[in-house]
């Protein structure tokens, strides 16, 4: 009888393959295991101030400008002047990765506690936006809603493409994001700037609210991006790069991990998920059966849990763009120095946006289209209407 005997090389190698094999397998049953669940709302997130930390909701109105206290605030550098209307401009995690680390809260003078922020406004609401940020010796209060008697004292600035309006709350929070980012960011990357905390408010003798049409207040969506139906009221954000919402599903979050590398079958799928997706900062994250699903959702509504019952309807209007702030590490705020996520974006997210052939994407950006003032809440049904073609990665 013929024999074969390898050698210890070979026999080494033979069982390595099978070791990785067995680890992948491992990893992807558990990762499909955790797809295959009906598709629900697993988290609501609002991010009152832009680029730093957001606040878990139990449960949330749904409005036009998106969830209650949404980038309500975003911090300004007066002294950069934007090179198309020579106004000065927003400043996000771009500039400054250690803001992503920043702990925000919201206190309300009626006891309502944080995780029903969502049920809530900001105008008719009193209480306080605390900030706490590592190496701080105390915490930053800002009172709210900011009393605001004439619209003569806004500061107009840029944000992107959109000349928008906003009010300045005050030394006392300039000075404490200024010692902030001094001590994490560096001096060299703080000197020269004069950074301020604005807040999105209207006069006290003016009608304006979240949904006044007044176009010195109301900053719409783009409109080369529809939706497929008119919406019931103008959709608009506040200081969010576009949308009032981003929805992201968690089988596409932990793709992204999986095919990254950075994915083991010994994690809770459902904590790597809601910690991972932090990266992507989504309002709504979903649970899904595939991967990407939602670049599909054209209309889709979410289980009401009000005393009327029923549904919103939303609508996926565009496929939201990525740039470096993924990479930040929302725990350290430091960039990753491998190639996930960014490289692993590249090389299966890009290509989706017609004429962007380089640009990666991640999530669905969304607009309310009926149902405003719609309570939701983790756990609420997901049915979808309506689903576009979507052509392949790059």
């Amino acid at each position: 009888m013929a024999q074969t005997f390898l050698s210890d090389g070979a026999l080494l190698a033979v069982t390595a393959i099978g070791a990785a094999f067995v680890t992948w397998l491992t990893v992807e049953t558990a990762v499909k295991s955790w797809r295959r669940r009906p598709v629900k709302v697993v988290a609501l997130t609002t991010y009152p101030i832009k680029s730093c930390g957001g606040i878990r909701l139990r449960r949330s109105r749904l409005t036009a400008a998106g969830l209650p206290f949404d980038r309500h605030w975003t911090l300004v550098d007066l002294s950069a002047q934007d090179g198309t209307n020579q106004l000065p401009r927003f400043v996000t995690a771009r500039e400054f990765p250690s803001l992503v680390t920043l702990k925000v809260g919201l206190e309300f003078d009626d006891g309502t506690v944080e995780q029903d922020a969502g049920l809530k406004d900001y105008s008719s609401s009193a209480g306080w936006l605390v900030v706490q940020g590592n190496g701080m010796s105390k915490e930053l209060r800002v009172r709210f809603p900011k009393k605001i008697a004439t619209a003569a004292s806004s500061v107009q600035f840029t944000l992107w493409d959109d000349s928008v309006q906003g009010f300045d709350e005050g030394d006392e929070a300039a000075q404490w994001f200024l010692e902030y980012l001094t001590k994490s960011g560096g001096p060299k990357k703080i000197k020269g700037t004069n950074l301020r905390l604005m807040v999105k408010t209207y006069p006290r003798n003016s009608r304006c609210r979240v949904n006044n049409q007044d176009p010195s207040f109301v900053r719409p969506t783009d409109p080369k991006y529809p939706p497929p139906r008119e919406p019931t009221h103008i959709d608009q954000s506040l200081f969010a790069d576009g949308y009032p919402y981003l929805v992201l599903s968690t089988a596409s979050v932990l793709k992204i991990v999986e095919i990254g590398g950075a994915l083991n079958s010994e994690q809770n799928m459902v904590e790597r998920a809601l910690s991972e997706s932090r990266r992507y900062r989504p309002n709504i994250l979903v649970d899904s059966d595939e991967p990407y699903e939602e670049d599909k959702w054209a209309e889709f509504s979410v289980e009401s849990s009000g005393s009327k019952g029923g549904h919103a309807t939303m609508y996926g209007v565009k496929l939201c763009s990525r740039c470096q702030i993924p990479a930040i590490n929302p725990e350290t705020g430091l960039p990753a120095t491998g190639s996930y996520p960014l490289r692993t974006l590249m090389s299966n997210r890009r290509g989706l946006i017609a004429g962007k052939p380089y640009q990666s994407v991640m999530g669905m950006n969304t607009v309310l289209g009926a149902g405003e003032g719609s309570v939701v809440e983790v756990g609420a049904k997901i049915t979808v209407s309506d689903r576009r073609k979507v052509k392949g990665a790059a």
